[in-house]
């Protein structure tokens, strides 16, 4: 029996240089002749980028023309990773003098031979210029653009450039005029540091705390200094400090106001940690999504599977957009 798992579906509004839409763009990517005459589809390989110094590779997996549009599956992975493993064998082991403990074994295992752990999975339509995509496992959603910008800089010499666009000139009847920004996020996250801040830890009596975030800086702008640095000192290391944040601009927004805005839209748009909402006048942006409808279902073999069925994933994405057309939240050129 299948079960069910509830995904946001996160929207971007592509702009690519030179003539052509994002989606012609992909389809001239997926017929290029990479080595002698064979193509960009038949070589698994010439679809991998490897991120700098971090490890990390981005596999361009499943990638098809569905006729009206292009999609695909971005894997992330990171090869050679050792994974924590739990071994359900008993075990005796003397923990301390006074305590002698039955325990399961704990190891950390290495994927099989030409096998890669996968961190995380982005599952794409793109249409004309406009891109829908689910993230799952962790994939971050900043990555999205990266991925492209290098898949089309390699193959076709061209950019992109990604947006959480809000323009109803360019997304229809979109979430409308902003009307209030709102971050929460706290200063210590297994995934990194909240709110997308650089890490720096301090040492506080003998002991590494909290990694030192915005949500740090947040507090220590409201508290008096000296009561911040005893409730700095105060706190454990299963302390964590959480702000909550909400601002808008008040009075008249001209060109330069919109384009600033625009600007912070984006880039809130694509975090990956805290939790932000952007609520307008007919809809909102939240964790990262244009909230242009609800979750949508999506079939996997077991509930803690993050594994989705290629061609579910692509009726359910092109089902949104066809609605989302439908409805006049997005326009086609």
């Amino acid at each position: 029996m299948m079960a069910t798992k509830y995904l946001p579906i996160n929207y971007r509004h592509s702009a690519v240089s030179g003539e052509g839409s994002f989606e012609a763009a992909l389809r001239e990517c997926l017929n290029k002749a990479v080595n002698g005459n064979q193509k960009l589809s038949e070589a698994p390989t010439e679809r991998v980028m490897i991120l700098g110094q971090e490890g990390r590779e981005l596999l361009l997996n499943e990638f098809a023309d569905v006729t009206d549009g292009m999609a695909g599956i971005i894997c992330e992975v990171v090869p050679g990773l050792l994974q924590p493993v739990l071994r359900r064998n008993e075990q005796q082991k003397q923990l301390t003098t006074n305590t002698l403990a039955t325990l399961f074994e704990l190891m950390e295992q290495e994927a099989g031979e030409k096998q890669d752990f996968i961190q995380g999975l982005c599952y794409f339509f793109v249409r004309h210029d406009h891109l829908l995509f689910v993230n799952v496992k962790g994939f971050r959603k900043r990555d999205v653009e990266l991925f492209f910008e290098w898949l089309l800089q390699k193959l076709v010499g061209r950019s992109i450039a990604l947006s959480a666009v809000l323009d109803r000139a360019e997304t229809g009847d979109d979430i409308g005029r902003v009307s209030k920004f709102r971050i929460r996020g706290s200063s210590s996250n297994s995934k990194g540091v909240a709110l997308n801040v650089g890490k720096e830890v301090k040492t506080r009596i003998g002991a590494r705390t909290v990694a030192w975030s915005k949500a740090e800086a947040v507090v220590q702008a409201v508290v008096p200094a000296e009561s911040f640095e005893k409730l700095m000192d105060s706190m454990g290391d299963k302390n964590r400090l959480v702000a909550d944040v909400q601002w808008s601009v008040a009075g008249p927004r001209d060109k330069k106001v919109k384009e600033a805005l625009q600007d912070v839209v984006t880039e809130l748009a694509d975090m990956d940690d805290g939790i932000v909402g952007i609520a307008g006048k007919d809809g909102e942006i939240k964790d990262g999504g244009v909230i242009l409808g609800a979750k949508r279902p999506f079939d996997v073999a077991e509930e803690k599977n993050i594994l989705i069925d290629f061609d579910h994933a692509t009726d359910t994405l092109v089902s949104e957009y066809v609605r989302w057309v439908e409805d006049k939240k997005i326009v086609v050129e």
